[in-house]
């Protein structure tokens, strides 16, 4: 540490060691404390000024740190590498835990994602206890993120032993900050892009996409899924056919929709996370509509293993942590690849980071979409803008409760739980599939 980081380390511990007894908590081994950490409330302790100052700095010494504003747990780093911002260290939130204590628990659910890193070992999270509300800052450092990305790509190609990667483009900001990221840690001469069209995709999208391609200056192919779809009687499902200019068809995807938010009180999507069973007359409408959104995503993630295992390349998936955390995305379909390189990114850093990376305009501000049933765009079906939404997760990701959210968000409490609901819904979409417990005889 040089001699700015040690002052600064020193000016922490200071800071932290002027908190009035109410908001400072401790824990010892054998001592008989009640202490509730995250309020600050202490019971049973009895200490001027002077013995909070010497408890604080003995916080600071022992498993909690505070270096630059962080709260670090510091006993094993190789371990525990939890960090809690915060901007105030007068109302912050000091606790001394003892490693028996410790909540293990795998960053799932409605908390953060991936559940492993990308070295194979399990993220985890602090416990309930040791966290400290501080203001949401959604801001990312995005040339920092994006070399890191750059070479997390750069050693899972060494990891998966491949000669290359391939990734769908769609058009869309998604697939366009992966592929440039790919283009930027490989090269643009081992980075492949799909374009994977099929009847009702937007016309808008493919020219999107092969600019995005030409701009990178990638080799790609196209590969029309309509004739896979067709085969299996995709389209006879809604008979969208019928309705032969796109705009006709638009509209009446889009009335079909509200009736059914209307009818069910939740868009369709939300009602098929989980399934439908109970969901009224209406049900089967919903079944035949998610069946025709979902089985797309999956043709293409066909076709995309298709050619990397031809090729020996590695699948890139495109998705971001706002759609794995509400479940916005197919099963073993768009969710399936061999590396997720914005996986931890919500969408609106994705925006940041597509600023960055000098993505087009146009693409960054067109409404996302799955691009699936003309007319429907992501905010639609998720019934919740982006920017809510992402703050409302990182709240949620921390362990805040709903009313500490809608606080922090300015947003109703009602919708914050509708996204904790979302969370919990989705949270098979983030897991293996369930297995029974068996012992090795089968039984025990």
């Amino acid at each position: 540490m040089d001699d700015a980081g040690y002052d600064r380390e020193l000016e922490c511990r200071e800071e932290i060691a002027e908190l009035s007894l109410e908001s400072v908590a401790r824990r010892r081994v054998g001592e008989d404390l009640e202490s509730s950490p995250v309020s600050g409330d202490v019971r049973g302790v009895e200490h001027d000024l002077g013995a909070t100052k010497e408890v604080a700095l003995e916080a600071a010494d022992g498993p909690l740190d505070v270096v630059q504003g962080l709260v670090v747990w510091n006993e094993d780093p190789a371990e525990y590498e939890h960090r809690v911002p915060i901007v105030d260290a007068r109302e912050a939130v000091v606790a001394r835990f003892v490693e028996e204590e410790m909540v293990h628990r795998p960053i799932v659910g409605a908390h953060k994602v991936p559940a492993q890193s990308d070295n194979g070992g399990a993220a985890w999270m602090p416990p309930p206890s040791a966290r400290v509300y501080a203001p949401l800052e959604m801001d990312i450092d995005a040339p920092a993120v994006a070399q890191r990305i750059q070479e997390f790509i750069r050693r899972q190609m060494v990891a998966f032993r491949r000669d290359g990667a391939v990734v769908g483009i769609s058009g869309g900001i998604d697939s366009s900050v992966v592929a440039t990221l790919l283009t930027r840690a490989l090269g643009p001469g081992r980075v492949l892009a799909l374009v994977l069209p099929e009847r009702d995709s937007s016309p808008g999208s493919k020219a999107d996409a092969l600019r995005e391609i030409e701009r990178l200056g990638l080799a790609h192919r196209e590969m029309d899924l309509t004739p896979v779809l067709e085969a299996l009687g995709v389209y006879g499902l809604l008979h969208l056919d019928a309705l032969v200019a796109r705009r006709v068809k638009e509209g009446a995807v889009r009335w079909r929709h509200r009736s059914q938010t209307d009818a069910a009180g939740e868009t369709p999507f939300r009602s098929g996370i989980l399934g439908t069973r109970g969901l009224g007359k209406g049900q089967r409408t919903v079944d035949k509509g998610l069946a025709y959104a979902r089985v797309k995503p999956r043709a293409r993630m066909l076709a995309l293993y298709y050619v990397a295992e031809q090729e020996n390349r590695l699948v890139a998936g495109t998705t971001n942590r706002s759609e794995a955390m509400t479940g916005f995305v197919a099963k073993w379909g768009d969710s399936a690849a061999d590396i997720e390189p914005i996986l931890p990114l919500y969408k609106t850093q994705v925006r940041q980071l597509a600023a960055y990376l000098e993505v087009p305009d146009e693409i960054v501000r067109k409404a996302p979409s799955p691009d699936v049933l003309p007319g429907i765009v992501d905010e639609m079906a998720l019934g919740i803008d982006y920017e809510t939404l992402d703050r409302i997760l990182e709240g949620l990701a921390r362990g805040w409760d709903a009313a500490q959210v809608a606080a922090q968000c300015a947003a109703p409490e009602a919708q914050v739980r509708d996204v904790e609901e979302l969370a919990r819904r989705s949270r098979h979409l983030r897991e293996l599939p369930p297995w029974p417990e068996l012992g090795a005889d089968g039984l025990t």
